[in-house]
């Protein structure tokens, strides 16, 4: 049955896009009989004459019967193999969560991050990188795709981030040269968003960097106003080796107050959909992060997570959400 139901759709795919004699409209050299006769199926047998009973002969049913056999045999096979694929994806997926890093502890600041995959395999990331002794870069990313090559293309950039970043205070320049190290090895169709920020924890200043990736919120009850959306321009990393990507890359910086919160996240969060059809979009997130994020951080994204669960209702998780807050005390 299952063969039956997708061989239209296989032999038209062939037909389009590979029978040379098909789109130069040559005749078949082959008739429908032959073809048949080869791949031993058994063609209906002609209507019986009036009075007659048709019986099928032994040499049929033993045709039919092998069909059958082999249809089995190579489902079963399908099956074994999509049991295995499923056991090394519930494993990477293990190897996946345990790699999450560890939030940093650091006095006069209070750090809080959350993941939750939508696939056995995520391509949303978080990273912290230790710049120097008083300064920590703070990473959150997003792989077009899922599944593993998404996974494998994020362990590249996380790398490269944390690579590039010891010791360069400006988050602008580590971010240029990760662009530059990964270009060359994606196929032109996969690219990354990236958020990279470094928090100089004794002056109190967040200096960014936006790859395409979404808006990082600032909110403090205190200032006016109390909630804001930090733009700035940039390009997805990965697309173009560095001249257009270097010249649009555009670093900003924040003087950090007391009681400020600093929320970076994916669109796994903001683009989290409900049956009407309607996303959760930047006004609910801003309400939510309003209403709670006077509190602690855990709590801010337990929050932001209960939300989207909330506003999705019955629908599925369609994409990954990662989330990173930071809160200055």
């Amino acid at each position: 049955f299952l063969l039956m139901e997708s061989a239209p759709a296989l032999i038209a795919k062939h037909l389009k896009d590979r029978c040379i004699p098909y789109q130069k409209k040559a005749a078949p050299a082959t008739s429908a009989g032959q073809l048949a006769e080869a791949a031993g199926v058994v063609e209906p047998a002609a209507e019986p004459a009036a009075g007659e009973k048709a019986s099928p002969t032994a040499a049929d049913s033993g045709r039919w019967l092998k069909g059958i056999e082999s249809d089995l045999r190579e489902l079963k096979a399908h099956v074994e193999l999509n049991k295995d694929i499923e056991r090394g994806l519930s494993e990477a997926r293990k190897k996946q969560l345990e790699m999450l890093p560890q939030t940093p502890q650091i006095a006069g600041y209070e750090f809080a991050a959350f993941y939750k995959p939508c696939t056995s395999l995520g391509g949303d990331f978080y990273d912290f990188v230790q710049v120097s002794n008083h300064e920590i870069g703070v990473v959150m990313g997003d792989v077009s795709g899922h599944g593993i090559e998404a996974a494998i293309v994020m362990s590249m950039v996380k790398k490269l981030l944390n690579v590039h970043g010891r010791g360069k205070s400006y988050s602008g320049a580590t971010l240029r040269a990760t662009n530059r190290d990964i270009h060359e090895d994606l196929d032109g169709r996969t690219f990354v968003t990236v958020l990279y920020g470094v928090i100089n924890t004794e002056v109190r200043t967040f200096n960014f960097v936006r790859a395409g990736h979404t808006l990082p919120v600032l909110f403090n009850p205190t200032r006016t106003p109390d909630l804001q959306f930090l733009n700035s321009a940039g390009m997805v990393v990965g697309v173009d080796k560095g001249t257009a990507f270097d010249a649009v890359l555009e670093e900003k910086m924040v003087q950090l107050e007391k009681g400020d919160v600093i929320l970076l996240y994916t669109d796994g969060l903001t683009e989290t959909m409900n049956a009407q059809g309607e996303i959760l979009g930047d006004d609910r997130l801003a309400e939510i992060v309003r209403k709670h994020g006077s509190h602690d951080m855990e709590y801010l994204l337990h929050r932001l997570d209960l939300g989207a669960a909330q506003f999705r209702g019955d629908s599925p998780q369609m994409d990954d959400i990662a989330l990173v807050a930071v809160k200055v005390l």
